[in-house]
């Protein structure tokens, strides 16, 4: 879809500014096979060991999450309404996330066989409903494979200013669907009016929020500003949706940022009255037409990181294919990293 046809301006996926010079003549292959992009959700909790809630770890290979919990659901015999995740994972991959199913006055019998491409790898009660957002981290091991014009040094430079600095924390194209499908469909709903159904409204709040919040993201990054602190930007806490504002910036908050505890933060429209700063002191506010459309659906604002930290990041090179692992906290995307360093074909 041509961002010319939205009903606003926006940037797509393979046009967003990169940081750090961007992947140059470099390509890969990704995702050739499921067990090229392994995905694995850490905690930072223990489990109790009791309660009404069955916790199970389970390896997925090539399956999306919401088919997992179908078959969850048919070989527990629970309605899909009673299991809980806390993140979503990619389809062509294979991950290894917690489902918590409330099964309270039952056995926590495993069945043997809940499907061929699934494996419950631990299991324990517990006495909270598992939410989303509940786990800490990501741990990605990624196969690149097929290199063309990979020049070596240039990547490690790039590896190190991420490691460094961190990166962009864009929402990556999963967010936006095959071809960006969900851009077209959100465009039509926002323009219709038409009363969403439930199963539509994450797709198209999501879809728009997102949207809006690259752009800005992109806008900064372009300005070489991401990194800077611009007066009236908000800050957040790692790790966490805290936000602050500050009136006076000081050495204190300037050495925070550059450690990592605290980032700067855009804004994800909806009704509310934040702002956020762009580039050169100008103000950037979300479309009037955005911004009144998720209002008017009672969607309020939010804030999210311009950066993600990676932590552990490494890689192998085995002559034309590559191994890439790294730590990212929930809600960031790998692909987001990979689109700064290489260009993939997946």
């Amino acid at each position: 879809m041509s961002s010319s046809n939205f009903p606003f301006n926006y940037t797509p996926i393979d046009e967003l500014a990169c940081a750090f010079g961007g992947p140059g003549d470099a390509t890969a292959d990704l995702k050739l096979q499921p067990q090229d992009f392994v995905v694995e959700e850490l905690m930072d909790f223990e489990l109790t060991g009791e309660g009404e809630h069955l916790w199970l770890f389970i390896e997925a290979i090539d399956m999306t999450t919401d088919f997992t919990v179908k078959q969850l659901a048919r070989a527990f015999q629970v309605d899909k309404k009673h299991i809980g995740y806390s993140g979503k994972k990619d389809r062509r991959a294979i991950t290894s996330q917690w489902f918590g199913i409330h099964l309270p006055g039952k056995p926590s019998d495993i069945p043997d066989q809940i499907h061929e491409n699934l494996k419950v790898l631990k299991f324990s009660r517990h006495n909270k409903k598992l939410r989303r957002g509940a786990h800490r981290a990501n741990r990605f091991t990624l196969a690149l494979r097929n290199l063309e014009h990979f020049d070596e040094q240039r990547f490690k430079n790039q590896l190190e200013e991420i490691a460094m600095h961190g990166y962009p924390n864009y929402f990556g194209p999963q967010r936006f669907g095959i071809n960006e499908n969900n851009v077209e469909f959100a465009s039509a709903m926002m323009e219709s009016k038409k009363r969403l159904k439930r199963q539509e409204r994450d797709r198209v709040y999501s879809t728009l929020r997102a949207l809006d919040f690259n752009y800005f993201l992109s806008s900064r990054v372009a300005a070489q500003s991401w990194l800077q602190y611009q007066p009236g930007d908000l800050l957040q806490l790692s790790g966490s949706s805290s936000y602050f504002a500050t009136e006076q910036w000081d050495e204190e908050l300037e050495q925070r940022l550059q450690s990592g505890d605290i980032a700067i933060a855009g804004i994800l429209p909806g009704k509310g009255s934040l702002q956020s700063p762009l580039a050169a002191g100008k103000i950037y506010q979300s479309p009037q037409i955005l911004a009144d459309y998720l209002a008017g659906q009672r969607v309020e604002q939010g804030t999210r990181a311009l950066r993600v930290c990676p932590k552990d990041l490494a890689y192998e090179l085995h002559q034309n294919s590559l191994t890439l692992k790294f730590s990212l906290p929930k809600g960031a995307y790998a692909t987001s990293l990979l689109r700064e360093i290489l260009a993939t074909n997946d």
